[in-house]
C-alpha cells in the first residue's frame, strides 16, 4: 500500500455503504484527499500505529484527519478516540466523530476527550454531501492542519 496523498482521510466506519456515501460526497464536493477506510476500530488503529497487516508500512503518511463513528461491533469509536488522543504521534490529528447516536453523554465524551468536531450522521445522501461541503470548508479551507507525517519523522 503506497499513501502519499498530503491530505489523507482515514475513515473508521464499520459501514461500508456509508464510507462509500462519503468518498461520493467528497468527489462532489471537490475534496481531493486520499480517503482510507478501516472497517472496525482495532482495524483504525492497526493504521495508525503500523500493527497486525500494516505492520510494514513505516513510511506512510498519518491521515491529517480521521472521521470516526461511535458504534462499532470490535472497539466503539470513543475508545479509539482515547487511544488515539492518548499516543504522542497521534494526539494532535483532529477526530471528527460522525455517528448516528445523537445522545448527550456521547457529544460530551467525545469533546471531554479531544474530539474536534461531532456530526451526527445525515439520513440522505444530499444531507451528507451538505455535511461533508461543510466539512471541507471549514478543516480545509480555513483550519491550518498539521503537516502530513509519517512515523519515522
Amino acid at each position: 500500500m503506497k499513501l502519499n496523498e498530503e491530505n489523507l482521510i482515514l475513515m473508521i466506519d464499520d459501514s461500508k455503504d456509508d464510507f462509500e456515501f462519503a468518498k461520493k460526497a467528497f468527489h462532489k464536493a471537490g475534496l481531493n484527499s486520499a480517503l482510507l477506510h478501516a472497517e472496525s476500530g482495532k482495524e483504525g488503529l492497526d493504521y495508525l500505529f503500523r500493527r497486525g497487516k500494516y505492520a510494514g508500512e513505516k513510511n506512510a503518511p498519518l491521515p491529517r484527519m480521521i472521521l470516526l463513528d461511535i458504534s462499532m461491533p470490535d472497539m466503539d469509536g470513543i475508545e479509539v478516540l482515547k487511544l488515539v488522543k492518548a499516543n504522542k504521534t497521534t494526539e494532535s490529528i483532529p477526530v471528527i466523530m460522525l455517528s448516528s447516536s445523537i445522545e448527550g453523554k456521547d457529544i460530551k465524551q467525545c469533546y471531554e476527550l479531544g474530539a474536534g468536531s461531532y456530526i451526527a450522521k445525515p439520513v440522505s445522501i444530499n444531507g451528507l454531501h451538505r455535511a461533508i461541503e461543510m466539512l471541507k470548508n471549514y478543516w480545509f479551507e480555513i483550519v491550518v492542519l498539521r503537516k502530513p507525517m509519517t512515523l519515522i519523522e
